[in-house]
């Protein structure tokens, strides 16, 4: 039968939340909890500390950690003897510790740290949680940089690199995390105490999809240039291609997913990292499993800004082989942009093809057997659609609406059948202006 003060303290444990309204003083809530404590026999006490739980299924270690209440952990932990207390704190996947990390409670974290042996605060440093990972996770999430060096101040150096690697249920480390929500404090916080190969090391670590932190390649996708330069500028000149050229499970790198989201500032940093300019342009033309270039990514969602950086970082005598590579499906960025109605980005690509190549470029047909103005006409873009027209001469003009898809169908019959007036309406007028040059 549990003694009056067991009962008493399991009625504080699960009630714990609402105590700190109760006593303002946190000293007469540490010295009750301190007096129960006493008063319960040690079996009683283990049990009630590692069991009793509150609504939210949390413990006293929980609630403590949660409020920062360093000086109430102690208390209770001081309670046990030596060789109970890492049990006791690990009785739940999440730990008091993890619940600290992800508050930034760095007190608390010493507090708990403290009364513990090196060996048992390495192990409970690398306990993992099956959802949130280790308590690393949990403050780069949360962009805890300080307590992130705390905790690793409880480390030996060799065993940085092996927790520091550890992924959570989607393969992701704590650097992964600090990244893809742009933390760069939490990042340096990870990564300064390891030299440049252990660096290395963890943030070329690629989760279940292949991302490695700067896929997390989410640092490139997300924008977050300080977090970019910050990963790439310690690296030598071979280890920063490395890294760029690192492909996800889609064969995708960082750059592609920087330039379909238009970050224009990565996109040159990444180009810039690249010393040669046969590393350049590999990565300006390395494809997808779909055979996507980042200037079909850029092109398709209309990032001009992108495509202008990607052309203008490319010789002349190479920038027509870069638009005229194809995906899958054949289709070239001139597609991709007309489809998309981005009038301005088609310019771009215009502009960068001379004169003699350009006919070339726009009567190049996808698998469907569509040329960009097809693609053009489909979507009703009038205004890409009169760009393209004016590109070339009447002379050409005449030869690219005859063209076909692999129905029969020329540009000319496609707005027809489709109802397109105004489409309809500008393909009659250029039509009229080539008989009238011709019979002339």
């Amino acid at each position: 039968m549990a003694s009056e003060a067991a009962k008493c303290l399991s009625d504080v444990i699960c009630d714990y939340a609402e105590w700190p309204q109760k006593y303002t003083d946190l000293d007469d809530l540490k010295n009750l909890i301190a007096q129960l404590l006493n008063d319960t026999p040690l079996n009683e006490r283990i049990e009630i500390l590692k069991n009793s739980s509150d609504a939210n299924g949390w413990t006293a270690f929980h609630q403590a950690a949660y409020q920062n209440h360093s000086s109430v952990i102690t208390t209770m932990l001081s309670s046990l003897e030596s060789a109970d207390r890492l049990q006791t704190l690990t009785a739940y996947e999440f730990t008091p510790l993890h619940q600290a990390a992800s508050c930034g409670h760095s007190e608390t974290i010493k507090a708990i740290l403290e009364l513990l042996v090196m060996e048992e605060q390495l192990q409970f440093i690398k306990t993992k949680s099956k959802l949130s990972g280790t308590v690393f996770h949990e403050a780069a999430e949360n962009g805890h940089a300080d307590t992130i060096s705390v905790i690793l101040g409880y480390l030996k150096t060799e065993n940085y690199v092996d927790i520091l690697s550890q992924g959570d249920i989607f393969g992701k480390s704590a650097a992964h995390l600090a990244a893809q929500c742009g933390h760069t404090g939490a990042l340096l916080s990870l990564l300064h105490r390891l030299n440049l190969d252990n660096q290395f090391k963890v943030i070329s670590m690629a989760d279940q999809v292949g991302m490695t932190v700067l896929h997390t390649h989410r640092a490139a996708e997300m924008g977050f240039i300080d977090t970019v330069k910050e990963l790439l500028g310690p690296l030598s000149t071979q280890l920063k291609a490395e890294l760029i050229f690192a492909k996800k499970w889609d064969s995708r790198t960082a750059f592609h997913l920087a330039s379909k989201q238009g970050h224009v500032n990565i996109v040159k940093e990444l180009i810039d990292c690249l010393t040669s300019d046969g590393q350049k342009f590999r990565l300006i033309t390395a494809a997808d499993n779909g055979g996507k270039t980042a200037a079909h990514f850029a092109t398709a969602c209309g990032n001009t800004h992108v495509l202008e950086a990607i052309v203008k970082c490319t010789s002349r005598d190479r920038q027509l082989d870069l638009l005229t590579m194809q995906t899958i499906c054949a289709q070239t960025p001139l597609h991709l942009a007309a489809a998309g109605g981005y009038t301005e980005t088609v310019n771009v690509i215009l502009s960068a093809v001379s004169k003699d190549r350009m006919f070339q470029l726009i009567t190049m047909q996808d698998k469907l057997g569509r040329t960009a103005l097809h693609a053009a006409v489909e979507e009703t873009n009038t205004d890409t659609l009169k760009a393209l027209l004016d590109s070339q001469s009447l002379s050409d003009i005449n030869r690219i609406l005859s063209i076909e898809n692999v129905f029969g169908t020329s540009v000319i019959q496609l707005g027809a059948d489709r109802g397109k007036k105004d489409v309809s309406k500008l393909l009659s007028e250029y039509q009229q202006k080539v008989e009238t040059a011709l019979s002339m």
